[in-house]
């Protein structure tokens, strides 16, 4: 497993060197995990098919925690757009389902979830 994903901006924004074209996010550590916990908890519908709930607090603390490149997370949260959003969204996930030995792109069916905390934002299916 790479230790950092990079990924491509559909829509670049000038940041503080230039033209930022692409973020490049780092793998979660013991740190991170341990204090907040998965991206997502595993819910079964009817049938007893596995799906998939964002937990949107958790998504929005690790896009800050291991964002690298660029730096400037308040720049970041400003200037990317909604598409590249999702674009980060899924790599965090990916991280988990690797590291839990599902893979990235499972297959499940993503849902927004909003967190039992006060300051999560809330989000819509995927």
């Amino acid at each position: 497993m790479s230790k950092t994903v990079t990924i491509p901006l559909d829509e670049p924004f000038a940041g503080h060197k230039g033209m930022t074209q692409q973020l490049v996010l780092r793998r979660p550590n013991w740190s991170d995990v341990m204090g907040v916990g998965a991206p997502y908890t595993i819910h079964s519908d009817k049938e007893g098919k596995g799906f998939l709930v964002y937990d949107e607090a958790a998504i929005a603390h690790y896009a800050e925690a291991l964002l690298i490149e660029p730096a400037d997370t308040a720049l970041v949260s400003a200037s990317v757009g909604l598409r590249d959003t999702m674009k980060v969204r899924e790599a965090i996930v990916d991280f988990f389902l690797a590291a839990a030995g599902a893979g990235g792109g499972s297959g499940t069916s993503p849902k927004s979830s909003s967190s039992t905390s006060d300051s999560s934002p809330t989000g819509s299916d995927a």
